[in-house]
C-alpha cells in the first residue's frame, strides 16, 4: 500500500515535469522576447556581482535615468541556474522547475483542503488550456507568483492572516503583480462585510480588517526594504496605473498578451476552463434554487473565479490566474457535492454503470488535453526564422558598430533580443512603450509616427537629430519604411539578411 501511495506522487511529478520539458526543449531559444530580458538581467547581475543600478540600453525611457529592478526577487532566484549553466539551458531548466513547483503547490493546496481526487484536478489544470500551457512555459515570474497566490488563498480560507505579511513581502519583491493578492484579499473582505450585515456578528470585524492590515503592512515593508527605495515608489505607481490599468484600453502598440480575448480564441484555447466555469455556476445556482446555504468558502472561491474570468476576457494574459482559480472552484464544488454530481453524470450519459460514465468523461478530457497540447507544441517555432535573423544582425552590430552608439529601431519589442546578443550598443525603447511615453511624450509621438509608417519624409531628421542615432535596425515587415529608405541616399545599407536591414545614416 505504501508503494502504491508513493507511486501516485511519482507519476504526477514525472508527468508534470516531462510535459513541461517536452515543450521547453522543442522550443528554439526562448519562447517570447521578454525572456531575453530576464536572461540578460541575470547575466548582468552575475557579471557585475551586484544589482544593476544603471541601465543605459534603453536610452529614451525612464529606465535610463531612473532604473529600478521591478523583478528583483525573480532575477535573484535565476542566478544559480545562470551561474551553473549556459543561458538557454539555464532558462529552460529554471522554467521547468518553477512551473513544476506551481503544479505541485496546486496539488498540495488541494490536499490541504481535503479535495477529492487531487491528482486528477492537478493533471486537468496541466492540460486545461493551450493559452495557459503556453503562459506557464515562459520564463517569467508568474509561476512563482501563482504559488504565493495559492498560499495566500489557503491562508485566507484558514483565517491565518498573520502569515500574509511575509507572503506579501516576497510577492512584492518578486514583481509588481502583487496587486493580484490585494484583489483576492479585497474579495475576502467584501464577503466578510456581507456576512457582518447579514448576521450582525461583530466578531467578523477582525476577519474584515485584519487581512487588509497584514497585506498593507507587507506592502509597506517590501517597499521600504527594497534596495531601490525610494525610487521604487514612483515606478510602482507607474506600473500599476499606466501599464496595468490604462494600457489595455488605449491604442498604444503593447504586447499581444495585453489584448482582449476574442470569443473564438478564448473558446478554442480554453474550452475546458469555460466548461468547468459554466458547470460551477450551474451547481451554485442549483444550490440557491434548492434553498441550501452557500458556504463562505464556496462564495469566496466563486467570486475569485468570476472576477478573474472577466479579467481574462478583458486581458488574455489573465488566463494565468483564472485557470487555476476556476479549477480550484470546480474541485471544491465537486468535493462538497460529489454524490449528487455522480448520480447526475450517470443520468446524463444514460449509462447504468458509473465506471462507463467515468471512462467516457476521461476520454473526452483526454481528447481535449491532446488538442491543447498539440496546439502549443506544433506552433512553438513559428518565429524561429525571425529570431535567427535578429540574432545574426545583433552579433554583426556587436562586431561592426562602435560601442555606445545608439541604434534606432522601429519595433520596441525587439530590444530584449538585441540587448541579449549585443550589450555594447544602446537602443531606443523596450519592455513597454509606456517607458518612452513617460520619459518624453514628444519623442514618443515621433517614434510612433515612424512605427506607424506615417509622414516618413521626416524620418532622417527624427532619427538623426531627435534620437541622436547614426544607425537604424529595421525589420523588413516595415515595408513602407524600407521603400522610403531605398529612395533616400542618406540611408546607406551596411547589413542585410532575410528579414533585417541595418542602415548607416550619412
Amino acid at each position: 500500500m505504501r508503494i502504491k501511495f508513493y507511486l501516485k506522487y511519482i507519476i504526477l511529478i514525472t508527468t508534470v515535469i516531462s510535459f513541461i520539458a517536452i515543450i521547453q526543449f522543442k522550443a528554439y531559444e526562448f519562447l517570447c522576447t521578454d525572456v531575453y530580458y530576464h536572461a540578460k538581467m541575470a547575466q548582468l547581475i552575475l557579471d557585475s556581482g551586484k544589482l544593476v543600478e544603471i541601465f543605459p540600453w534603453l536610452q529614451y525611457t525612464i529606465l535610463n535615468d531612473n532604473f529600478v529592478e521591478h523583478h528583483l526577487l525573480f532575477h535573484i532566484l535565476l542566478l544559480p541556474f545562470f551561474k551553473l549553466l549556459e543561458p538557454f539551458l539555464a532558462a529552460k531548466i529554471a522554467t521547468i522547475i518553477f512551473s513544476a513547483a506551481f503544479f505541485i503547490a496546486f496539488f498540495v493546496i488541494l490536499k490541504k483542503l481535503n479535495i477529492k481526487f487531487p491528482h486528477f484536478w492537478t493533471l486537468l489544470l496541466l492540460f486545461s488550456s493551450s493559452l495557459f500551457i503556453f503562459r506557464l512555459n515562459l520564463l517569467r515570474a508568474q509561476s512563482l507568483a501563482l504559488i504565493l497566490l495559492l498560499i495566500g488563498i489557503y491562508l485566507l480560507i484558514k483565517n491565518n492572516y498573520i502569515y500574509l505579511i511575509p507572503l506579501t513581502i516576497f510577492y512584492a519583491w518578486l514583481f509588481d503583480g502583487f496587486i493580484i493578492l490585494g484583489i483576492v484579499i479585497a474579495i475576502k473582505s467584501l464577503i466578510e462585510v456581507y456576512y457582518l450585515f447579514k448576521t450582525k456578528n461583530t466578531k467578523l470585524i477582525s476577519d474584515l480588517f485584519y487581512p487588509i492590515f497584514c497585506y498593507l503592512t507587507g506592502v509597506v515593508i517590501a517597499i521600504i526594504l527594497n534596495p531601490y527605495f525610494p525610487k521604487n515608489i514612483y515606478h510602482l505607481f507607474f506600473h500599476l496605473y499606466q501599464v496595468a490599468l490604462k494600457d489595455p484600453f488605449s491604442n498604444m502598440p503593447v504586447g499581444i498578451e495585453w489584448y482582449m480575448s476574442a470569443p473564438r480564441f478564448l473558446i478554442s484555447s480554453s474550452l475546458i476552463i469555460i466548461a468547468l466555469f459554466v458547470i460551477s455556476i450551474f451547481i451554485i445556482l442549483l444550490t440557491k434554487i434548492k434553498h441550501r446555504k452557500i458556504g463562505k468558502i464556496t462564495l469566496f472561491l466563486f467570486l475569485n473565479a468570476v472576477i478573474f474570468f472577466i479579467l481574462t476576457i478583458v486581458v488574455r494574459k489573465m488566463i494565468e490566474y483564472s485557470a487555476p482559480l476556476i479549477i480550484l472552484l470546480a474541485a471544491y464544488l465537486y468535493t462538497n457535492n460529489h454524490i449528487a454530481i455522480n448520480k447526475y453524470i450517470g443520468k446524463l450519459f444514460l449509462f447504468k454503470n458509473k465506471y462507463t460514465s467515468k471512462l467516457l468523461i476521461i476520454f473526452l478530457l483526454t481528447s481535449a488535453a491532446i488538442y491543447n497540447f498539440q496546439a502549443v507544441y506544433f506552433n512553438l517555432n513559428n518565429d524561429k526564422e525571425d529570431k535567427t535573423n535578429i540574432k545574426k544582425a545583433s552579433i554583426w552590430m556587436k562586431e561592426n558598430i562602435p560601442a555606445n552608439e545608439i541604434v534606432y529601431h522601429l519595433d520596441w519589442s525587439e530590444s530584449p533580443q538585441l540587448l541579449f546578443y549585443n550589450d555594447q550598443n544602446y537602443y531606443i525603447a523596450g519592455l513597454d512603450p509606456n517607458f518612452m511615453k513617460e520619459y518624453n511624450y514628444n519623442l514618443y509621438q515621433k517614434w510612433h509616427q515612424l512605427f506607424s509608417q506615417q509622414s516618413l519624409e521626416n524620418s532622417y531628421q527624427i532619427i538623426k537629430q531627435d534620437f541622436k542615432a547614426d544607425y537604424v535596425f529595421i525589420n523588413k515587415d516595415f515595408s513602407e519604411f524600407v521603400d522610403y529608405a531605398k529612395k533616400d541616399f542618406r540611408f546607406e545599407t551596411i547589413y542585410e539578411n532575410e528579414n533585417i536591414l541595418i542602415y548607416k545614416l550619412k
